[in-house]
């Protein structure tokens, strides 16, 4: 009977060894897993930078404007129904060459000209 525990004793430390064994090959693909893990995530960080860099570096970056600038109206010219009166003032006559105005305007701001003394309706 002495030789059963001898026996088992044995067996026991085989299989402990190989409980080892088995315990390094694990630990060594869980390793090496780890690190192929490691290095895929890497690369394709790396490879998602490069797409981006060569996306935004197509386009170039948009310099800032200024806000959108109005059209300016085209103002009338030409005769009308406005003249310049005495002093200077832009208004409207029902016959201003009737009234002895030398220039009659289209604009209702008579383009202006009101400063200009040669322009205006006489008293």
């Amino acid at each position: 009977m002495e030789e059963k525990p001898a026996v088992f004793s044995s067996l026991l430390q085989k299989a402990l060894q190989e409980k080892k064994t088995i315990f390094i090959i694990v630990g060594i693909v869980i390793f090496i897993s780890y690190i192929g893990i490691n290095i895929s995530v890497w690369t394709l960080a790396k490879n998602s930078q490069k797409k981006v860099k060569s996306v935004t570096s197509a386009f170039p970056t948009p310099s800032p404007t200024a806000g959108p600038t109005s059209t300016p109206t085209p103002r009338l010219t030409g005769p009308g129904t406005y003249a310049c009166d005495p002093i200077g003032i832009c208004n409207s006559y029902k016959d201003a060459k009737g009234a002895g105005c030398p220039k009659t305007y289209a604009d209702s701001g008579c383009l202006d000209e009101c400063g200009n003394a040669n322009v205006r309706c006489p008293k």
